[in-house]
């Protein structure tokens, strides 16, 4: 399945959505792996974190976890997808908000502001 497929599942997805109204990624995996048998779709959620971590630095949707931005490169654990908000990879770094949620370290790997760890984490991260 390739990473433009996931992307447009994703806006499709989202678009069914009220705004303000989000989606997990997961819904996305299981409809692309709908008929391909159990648990399927846990295989294409890395390519779906992905894709949305791209939309997402294209300002085509919002990436959060507990309601924050946050990228989806280098989120752990539950996300949510939104439609694009007032808070964008770029906005977070512009505003000074957190990069990384309480208790949760921050990437020192990718230097600079939330904008280039959106832009260059997505690139290093194996799927699609």
């Amino acid at each position: 399945m390739d990473a433009q497929h996931i992307e447009q599942a994703i806006l499709a997805l989202l678009a069914k959505r009220a705004p303000g109204k989000t989606i997990c990624p997961s819904e996305v995996a299981r409809m692309l792996a709908a008929g391909t048998g159990p648990a399927q779709w846990r295989l294409l959620m890395p390519a779906v974190r992905n894709a949305a971590n791209r939309l997402s630095a294209a300002g085509r949707l919002q990436v959060t976890q507990r309601g924050s931005p946050v990228c989806a490169a280098s989120a752990v654990g539950p996300i949510r997808l939104g439609h694009p908000g007032v808070l964008s990879c770029k906005s977070v770094e512009e505003r000074n908000l957190p990069k990384s949620l309480p208790g949760q370290a921050q990437s020192t790997a990718m230097p600079g502001g939330m904008a280039s760890i959106c832009n260059d984490a997505w690139r290093r991260l194996p799927g699609d």
